[in-house]
């Protein structure tokens, strides 16, 4: 497999990676607030989605810098990748 496939390939998989994490967050956060509600038979619409506002910030701060760092890494080598392509 030519390496532009290859990166092209990790750059898919690091994507699904990042967004499956905060989905998650985001759904177990809703599950939760969910029973809470429903146990304590309140109808409020904005509770819920503040609480997953709150959960996918704290997701984003706790990812990110572990997911900037791996896509620098993949922008350096779509850069290596371009530079050698046109030598």
């Amino acid at each position: 497999m030519p390496e532009s496939l290859a990166l092209l390939q990790h750059a898919l998989l690091f994507a699904f990676k990042v967004s499956v994490a905060l989905a998650l967050a985001a759904s177990c956060a809703g599950i939760a607030i969910s029973l809470v509600l429903s146990a304590f038979q309140i109808q409020d619409q904005a509770l819920p989605f503040a609480v997953k506002l709150v959960v996918v910030g704290i997701a984003v701060a706790v990812t990110g810098h572990g997911a900037g760092v791996e896509l620098v890494r993949m922008v350096e080598r779509a850069f290596e990748l371009a530079s050698v392509s046109r030598a």
